[in-house]
């Protein structure tokens, strides 16, 4: 089990899902993007509950390995889903300019 902590709270949920997060919060980081993403976690009195956390672009989340009693929280439909999103994303960034690019700014004379 692991502790996703924001600011707002922290979160014991599975391992699967820990990670599932935080690697979409990497991707979306990279492409500079936010989304909400609605968690399984165990609640103070040892309950499944939800949450929706904000994850992604200047958000801060965090995880840290508990040792937890309850057996390991799962939702393999969430993992899947959030792989699937993180797939989908690209990061932003310099991307060098193609040969036509460059013909069309040396054209306008702005080269």
């Amino acid at each position: 089990m692991k502790a996703l902590t924001n600011r707002v709270g922290s979160y014991v949920t599975g391992d699967a899902v820990a990670d599932a997060v935080l690697s979409y919060a990497l991707a979306l980081a990279r492409a500079r993007q936010l989304d909400v993403v609605d968690i399984p976690f165990i609640s103070g009195g040892g309950e499944v509950a939800r949450v929706k956390m904000m994850v992604g672009w200047m958000v801060d989340i965090d995880a840290v390995s508990r040792g937890h009693g309850d057996p390991e929280l799962t939702d393999s439909a969430l993992t899947d889903d959030l792989k699937a999103r993180e797939g989908s994303l690209h990061a932003h960034g310099n991307t060098p300019l193609s040969a036509d690019d460059m013909a069309s700014l040396d054209a306008m004379g702005e080269y």
